[in-house]
C-alpha cells in the first residue's frame, strides 16, 4: 500500500478541519491529526498519536459519518436511497378513512425494545456499597445518576471513547434524571468534574470515613495510562511499564485491603518514578486529618534502590519493596538466613520459620545502611518456597538440556550460539578444531544459580514480623489485578482528552468503575449458598463458575418491553444461565420484575 504525503493548499478545501493534515492512500485523501514526541532512543520524532477524521472528495472535506452514508468503498457514491424519517413523510392513503382518534391508538400500539443487559446488577453493588449514596451527598442525584451511567457504559462496552455512548445509551433503560445524548455531553460532564475538584475531594472524604477501622491496613500502587491530551501539563513523555516511550500520566490508587475497594486516588506528571508517586498519595491523607493507624506502599522489584529507600525514610512512610537479591547487602542476608534454613531443616525447628499457611519459610533481619550520608534502619524479610524452587529447577535444568540438544543439531552455528546468555553455565571445549565443539556444564556458576531458587526478599522501613510482610505484600498482587481488570475490561489505559480538566473528571470515572468491577469480581469469586427449608444452608452455585466477561455478555440480551400507549414495563424471559449469573453477582431475582433506579 502506498502512502505519500503532499503539499495541500487546505483553504481551498470546503469544511476542513482546522490543525489536519492529507495523508494519500492509493486514490483516497484521508484526513488525518497527528500528535508526534521526540524519541531518545532513535534520535528524532515519532507519531505519538494519530487520529482519523474522514475524508476529501471532489474538494469537500467529509466526516466519517458523512462519508460512511455518502459512498460506499472505494469512494464511489452509494447507489442504495436513503430512507427518509417517518416524521418527513405524507399521510398513507390507508389512514385517511381514519378518525384522528383512531389514528392516535394505532400509531401507539406498538411496543418498544428495552435494552437492560448487566446495568440493574451494577446499580445494585453501587447501591450496597454506598457508592450512589456518596455520589449523591458530593455531586447531587441528577449528576451521580450521570457519573454511574458512564461508569456502566465503560464496564459494559470495555470502551472509553465518549462517541460510543450515543448508539449505547439510546432507549436502554437508565436513571430517569439521566439527560446525556451524546459523546459531547459525556466530555462536558467530564470537564465540569475536573473543574469542581472540591466535590471530587468530598467523595473521597466519604469513602474515607466508611472505611476508616479501628485496625485498616492499606495499600498504595501506582499505574501509567497512555495519554493522548492535546493540551495537558500532566501527561508528560516517560517510560511505561514496558519500557516504551510515551505519553503518559501516573494513577495512584490506595486500596482498603480488608474490602479489596479503592478509597483514594490521584492523577500525577507522568515522568516521575513510581516511588514517588506512592508516596506522594501516601502523605495526601494529611489533607482529610485522619489518622490511618496502618498505611503502608507496596513497591516492585523495578523500583528497589538505596535511593528510594532513603526518600521513603526522610517522608517517614512505610514503605514495602521487593528487593533485587544481587545487591551485596540484601545478597549477604540471604546467606545468613539460608545457614538458618538449613540448619533448621537438618533438626526438628525447621516448623520454626514457618509462615501460617505453611507455604514457605520467613525469617527477619534488621539492617543498618548508609546513603548519602544518612545511616538508618530497614528489615530485610527473606523467604523460601520448597515447592518454587523445585519448579524453578525443573525448568532451569529443562533449559540447559534444550541448549545442549541444539548445540548438537546446529553444530554450524556455535558462533552465534555462544552469544547466548546461557552460555554463562557451560564451558566449551574446542578440542583440535576438527568436529563441533562440546559443551561442558560449569558446575560452580550452576551452584551459585540454584542455591537462590525459590528465594524472595522483601524490605520494609518500618518494623514487622516476616508473615506480616507476606501477608501485606501478598495484597499486591490483588492491586495489580484491579488495574489489569481495568484496563482490559475497560480499556482504561488509553485516555484521549481535550484538557487536563476533562483527563481529572475521566480519571474520576474511571476510578468508580474500579470500585465496582473489584466488588463483582470479589463476589463471582464466592461460593452463592441457598438456605434450605430445614433451615441448613447448601452450595447453590461456585465460586469462579462465572468471570466479569461472561456476566457481561451473558446478560447483553436481556431486555424489557415498553407500551408506547402508557409506557409500562414489560419483563422478558430470562434463560436459565441469566439467572445463575444473577445469582452469582448476588442478585438473585433482579431480572423478574422490572428494576427502578
Amino acid at each position: 500500500m502506498n502512502k505519500r504525503t503532499s503539499n495541500w493548499d487546505y483553504s481551498s478545501i470546503k469544511n476542513f478541519p482546522e490543525g489536519a493534515t492529507i495523508q494519500r492512500n492509493g486514490e483516497a485523501l484521508i484526513v488525518i491529526r497527528r500528535k508526534t514526541i521526540y524519541d531518545p532512543t532513535i534520535g528524532r520524532g515519532k507519531d505519538a498519536s494519530r487520529e482519523y477524521l474522514g475524508r476529501v472528495v471532489d474538494g469537500v472535506f467529509y466526516s466519517r459519518d458523512e462519508y460512511r452514508l455518502k459512498f460506499q468503498k472505494g469512494g464511489k457514491p452509494r447507489r442504495v436511497p436513503l430512507i427518509p424519517h417517518v416524521s418527513t413523510l405524507g399521510v398513507p392513503e390507508a389512514f385517511k378513512s381514519l378518525s384522528d382518534d383512531e389514528l392516535k391508538q394505532l400509531l401507539i400500539a406498538e411496543t418498544v425494545d428495552v435494552p437492560v443487559s448487566c446495568v440493574p446488577i451494577l446499580h445494585r453493588i453501587a447501591l450496597e456499597l454506598n457508592i450512589i449514596e456518596d455520589l449523591q451527598a458530593s455531586f447531587g442525584n441528577a449528576a451521580a445518576d450521570a457519573i454511574f451511567t458512564i461508569a456502566a457504559f465503560h464496564i459494559c462496552t470495555g470502551d472509553n471513547s465518549a462517541r460510543a455512548f450515543e448508539h449505547w445509551a439510546r432507549n436502554r433503560l437508565l436513571p430517569e434524571s439521566i439527560d446525556l445524548k451524546d459523546g459531547r455531553d459525556l466530555s462536558n460532564l467530564y470537564e465540569q468534574i475536573g473543574t469542581n475538584l472540591e466535590n471530587v475531594h468530598r467523595y473521597t472524604a466519604c469513602r474515607i470515613a466508611r472505611n476508616k477501622q479501628a485496625k485498616l491496613l492499606l495499600s498504595v500502587d501506582s499505574t501509567t495510562i497512555a495519554c493522548g491530551c492535546s493540551n495537558s501539563a500532566k501527561a508528560k513523555i516517560g517510560k511505561n511499564k514496558r519500557g516504551q516511550i510515551e505519553s503518559q500520566i501516573n494513577l495512584a490508587v490506595t486500596f482498603n485491603t480488608t474490602t479489596h475497594q479503592p478509597i483514594l486516588y490521584r492523577v500525577l506528571p507522568g515522568n516521575i518514578n513510581d516511588c514517588q508517586t506512592v508516596l506522594e498519595l501516601l502523605t495526601s491523607f494529611d489533607e482529610y486529618n485522619v489518622n490511618i493507624p496502618e498505611c503502608a506502599a507496596s513497591l516492585d522489584r523495578g523500583y528497589f534502590s538505596e535511593e528510594n529507600l532513603l526518600i521513603a525514610y526522610k517522608a517517614k512512610v512505610k514503605c514495602i519493596f521487593a528487593a533485587k537479591i544481587n545487591i551485596g547487602w540484601i545478597a549477604e542476608s540471604i546467606d545468613r538466613v539460608r545457614t538458618k534454613f538449613v540448619d533448621a531443616k537438618k533438626g526438628t525447628g525447621n516448623h520454626a520459620y514457618a509462615l501460617k499457611d505453611g507455604s514457605c519459610l520467613g525469617l527477619t533481619i534488621e539492617r543498618r545502611i548508609k546513603v548519602n550520608g544518612t545511616l538508618f534502619a530497614v528489615y530485610v524479610h527473606v523467604f523460601k518456597s520448597e515447592r518454587t524452587a523445585s519448579y524453578q529447577l525443573e525448568r532451569f535444568y529443562s533449559e540447559l538440556n534444550k541448549f545442549e540438544n541444539l548445540w548438537i543439531s546446529k553444530g554450524k552455528l556455535t558462533k552465534r550460539l555462544r552469544k547466548e546468555s546461557i552460555m554463562k553455565y557451560f564451558i566449551v571445549d574446542d578440542g583440535d578444531g576438527s568436529c563441533v565443539p562440546k559443551l561442558i556444564r560449569d558446575k560452580k556458576a550452576i551452584d551459585d544459580a540454584v542455591k537462590n531458587f525459590g528465594i524472595f526478599v522483601d524490605v520494609t522501613t518500618w518494623r514487622c514480623s516476616a508473615q506480616e510482610c507476606y501477608e501485606f505484600y501478598g495484597f499486591r498482587r490483588d492491586i495489580e489485578r484491579i488495574f489489569r481488570t481495568g484496563k482490559s475490561d475497560c480499556n482504561m489505559n488509553v485516555q484521549r482528552t481535550h484538557n487536563d480538566r476533562t483527563m481529572e473528571g475521566k480519571c474520576f470515572v474511571n476510578f468508580i468503575e474500579l470500585s465496582i468491577l473489584e466488588e463483582l469480581k470479589q463476589r463471582l469469586a464466592t461460593d452463592q449458598m441457598k438456605v434450605l427449608k430445614s433451615g441448613k444452608t447448601r452450595v447453590e452455585l461456585a465460586k469462579h463458575t462465572f468471570d466479569i466477561d461472561d456476566v457481561i455478555n451473558g446478560l447483553d440480551s436481556v431486555a424489557y418491553t415498553r407500551r408506547k400507549s402508557n409506557g409500562a414495563l414489560i419483563t422478558r424471559e430470562v434463560v436459565e444461565k441469566q439467572r445463575e449469573i444473577a445469582i452469582a453477582c448476588g442478585c438473585r431475582g433482579i431480572f423478574d420484575m422490572p428494576y427502578t433506579y
